[in-house]
């Protein structure tokens, strides 16, 4: 991904396996790491940040936050290792960074439940930030929730320190997941993603073929801590 930034440069964001070389100026820490590129407006890197343990890391989405920092979405297997302090709970889980504005780690946390957890899309409200993707994980874990099929939508919403404030887990009977995730001003979040079930769990039509989109739009207040 690339985003602007507030100081009229960007902010570039994916995957690496890339040890020090060319303009790569840290090594990485496992098979795959993510890697944060800050550049000015002419393209000049200001600096660079790369982010794993010692397993894999697959890049999500990022935003830059109302501090001038940036949140870093990934999903992540590694133990702790490299730059991460906590350890996995399932096969894979969502990993969430808080960069400060020249890309240092001032805090970071790992949710999921005992399976695999990918996080595609993060955004952000007046409560904090939402992390949606799928999931795989049954009620284990940070996961509040029972597994709806093979995989299914979940949606996460954490405060401003990582504390989680609410979840929904929402699928079908096979394999459901979000791709991108928008939240409005009054706090409505809008998801994309593809579906593969048929009309069951919370999927209220019938799919088309082998794999259709699937959109929806949460209320605001569609997000709960109680267990469902």
């Amino acid at each position: 991904n690339v985003i602007a930034t507030s100081d009229g440069g960007f902010l570039l964001a994916g995957d690496s396996n890339s040890f020090i070389s060319a303009e790569k100026t840290e090594t990485n820490f496992g098979d795959y790491d993510i890697w944060i590129v800050k550049v000015n407006s002419k393209g000049i890197i200001e600096w660079q940040k790369t982010l794993g343990g010692s397993q894999t890391e697959v890049f999500g989405d990022i935003l830059q936050t109302d501090d001038g920092g940036f949140l870093v979405g990934c999903y992540s297997n590694s133990s702790i290792s490299g730059n991460k302090t906590e350890n996995t709970k399932g096969l894979n889980d969502y990993w969430v960074i808080k960069l400060s504005g020249n890309g240092t780690i001032e805090w970071q946390k790992v949710i999921g439940g005992n399976d695999q957890d990918n996080l595609t899309s993060i955004s952000k409200n007046g409560q904090g930030y939402v992390l949606g993707g799928s999931s795989k994980s049954n009620f284990s874990g940070d996961k509040n929730s029972f597994s709806r099929g093979l995989e299914d939508f979940w949606v996460v919403m954490i405060d401003f320190d990582g504390n989680i404030i609410g979840q929904k887990t929402i699928g079908g009977e096979l394999y459901d997941g979000i791709e991108n995730m928008l939240v409005d001003d009054n706090g409505s979040i809008f998801l994309g993603g593809n579906s593969l079930s048929s009309i069951v769990g919370e999927k209220t039509e019938v799919n088309r073929g082998g794999s259709d989109y699937w959109v929806m739009l949460l209320e605001p207040n569609a997000l709960s801590l109680e267990s469902t």
